[in-house]
């Protein structure tokens, strides 16, 4: 994703003096659509007077490496960090962590891809893949899935103020 990034259709308000710090923060991250598309997207869902910490060197090295899908040990070498400060950075910074989300959510696409691409492959004989996608897709083939004209059922009981639940999966026998 090193395309430009639109500013105009994510603006969160019409105030020019957020929308002009927007500018420059985004300014900041020239050549990196998928940091660029976070911060408005934390922009939008962010009070005025908040802050969005910025991506310290590090943090973007380490987005743009996994966006460009290098192996996460050997970001870890190359940017000598350990998988500690990546679980600290993603739960004290908010950019961090939607940058994250983003590029996992763009490599699990890329692997759905891959995989189907596979499936449709006459010549592989990978039954396994095959079976793992149309869980994916279709419910009925998870191992959880109600069978047709099955109904769930719930039961919630209070007794003495302590809350039970309990959940029955219901099929009528059809003679």
């Amino acid at each position: 994703m090193d395309d430009e990034f639109s500013l105009s259709e994510y603006l969160p308000d019409n105030r020019p003096e957020t929308n002009n710090n927007l500018q420059k923060i985004l300014d900041e991250y020239k050549g990196s659509a998928l940091i660029q598309y976070a911060i408005t997207e934390l922009y939008s869902n962010t009070k005025p007077e908040e802050q969005i910490e910025l991506l310290t060197r590090d943090q973007r090295g380490y987005i743009e490496l996994l966006d460009d899908d290098m192996q996460v040990d050997n970001m870890h070498d190359l940017l000598e960090i350990n998988k500690t400060t990546v679980v600290i950075w993603k739960r004290t910074n908010k950019l961090f962590a939607k940058c994250l989300e983003l590029v996992k959510e763009s490599q699990a696409e890329s692997v759905e891809s891959l995989m189907w691409r596979e499936a449709a492959n006459k010549e592989n004989k990978d039954n396994i893949t095959r079976m793992f996608l149309i869980k994916a897709r279709k419910p009925e083939y998870r191992e959880n899935a109600v069978a047709p004209g099955s109904s769930i059922v719930n039961v919630h009981v209070t007794i003495d103020q302590k809350d039970y639940v309990s959940e029955s999966t219901f099929t009528p026998n059809e003679e």
